[in-house]
């Protein structure tokens, strides 16, 4: 890239390009885009969990409160007990009023995906197993992201 040769008789450095080397213009421009990539990849890092954390959070209120409100077509689908609907509506909207505020929301990520296996294995079919599993991998994926340093 460059070489550096002192000069005794003014005590500087000298810098000379070779011919080889890249213009200034071409390394500057690189530089800016690697500038722009980082920014983008740590920027995106967060909007991605917070997409991630309301998406999730969205069918956990839409179901729980479904489960409240209709809980004769949930009664049928999966059990006898109406209490169990309404404590399975009750938990799957803390888990989504947890999962859009960000607090508590590695625990009940945790939880919800243990319920929703429980679910699959007990009462699932081949549909609701599918859509579940893409559910568990999210909640999974909230449950283990790294928590930044700078929190609080």
């Amino acid at each position: 890239m460059y070489s550096v040769s002192r000069s005794p008789a003014n005590g500087g450095a000298k810098c000379s390009r070779k011919a080889t080397d890249p213009p200034v213009s071409s390394i500057l421009i690189i530089h800016l885009i690697c500038r722009f990539v980082n920014l983008i990849m740590f920027s995106s890092a967060k909007y991605s969990y917070l997409a991630l954390r309301l998406g999730l959070a969205a069918v956990f209120l839409w179901f729980g409160i479904d489960k409240i409100v209709h809980p004769s077509y949930w009664l049928n689908a999966w059990t006898t007990t109406s209490q169990f609907v309404y404590l399975c509506g009750v938990f799957e909207i803390l888990a989504g009023v947890s999962l859009a505020t960000g607090i508590f929301s590695k625990f009940f990520s945790a939880l919800a995906a243990l319920l929703l296996v429980g679910a699959a294995v007990f009462f699932g079919s081949a549909d609701e197993i599918a859509r579940d599993i893409g559910l568990i991998g999210g909640l999974i994926a909230v449950f283990l992201w790294p928590v930044p340093r700078n929190r609080f």
